[in-house]
C-alpha cells in the first residue's frame, strides 16, 4: 500500500489522530505519526510539536505501514458533534444519534470560563461521524459564544 492510499483509507475509517510525514493528516500535533528518515521507518506520538520516543522502528516500509494501520485501529477516534451550555440541546443531539444506533461519548467541561460554567460536549467515534453528518447538516454544533475563532 502506498502512503497516499493509507491516508485515504484512514479518512474513510473516520480516523483523525494521525499524521503521515510528507503526506499529511487531520492534525500535525497530539497525534501518532508515521515518518521515514534515511531509510528508517518510525511510529511515534507527537505532542505539542515534540516527538516522543518511537513505539515502532523498522527498515521495512510495508511492515511500518501495516504496523501504523494496526496502531490507528486500536484507537477510538472521537469527533465532536455538539458543544453547548444547554442540557436540552445536548440531549436533542444525543437522542437523535442514539435513536439511529450511533454510540455517543460525553465529556463535559464543568468550569469552562468560571466555576459553574458548565459546557456539555458530545462526541461520536470513528466512522459514526459520517452517519451523524447524514442526520445533522452542520457539524459540529457550537453555541455562538463557544464557536472557535478561525
Amino acid at each position: 500500500m502506498e502512503l497516499a492510499e493509507l491516508y485515504q483509507k484512514f479518512l474513510e475509517e473516520g480516523f483523525n489522530y494521525f499524521n503521515i510525514k510528507g503526506v499529511g493528516g487531520p492534525a500535525n500535533s497530539d497525534v501518532f505519526e508515521l515518518a521515514e528518515n534515511v531509510g528508517i521507518w518510525e511510529i511515534y506520538y507527537t505532542e505539542r510539536g515534540q516527538n516522543q520516543p518511537p513505539i515502532f522502528v523498522s527498515t521495512d516500509r510495508a511492515e511500518a505501514i501495516a504496523a501504523f494501520y494496526e496502531q490507528m485501529r486500536k484507537i477510538k477516534h472521537i469527533h465532536l458533534v455538539a458543544c453547548t451550555r444547554s442540557g436540552k440541546v445536548l440531549d436533542d443531539y444525543k437522542d437523535k444519534l442514539e435513536a439511529s444506533g450511533i454510540e455517543t461519548y460525553q465529556n463535559d467541561i464543568p468550569a469552562y470560563k468560571t466555576i459553574n460554567d458548565h459546557v456539555y460536549r458530545l462526541f461520536v467515534i470513528n466512522k459514526a461521524i459520517f452517519k451523524a453528518k447524514e442526520i445533522f447538516d452542520d457539524l459540529p454544533y457550537f453555541d455562538t459564544d463557544l464557536r472557535p475563532k478561525i
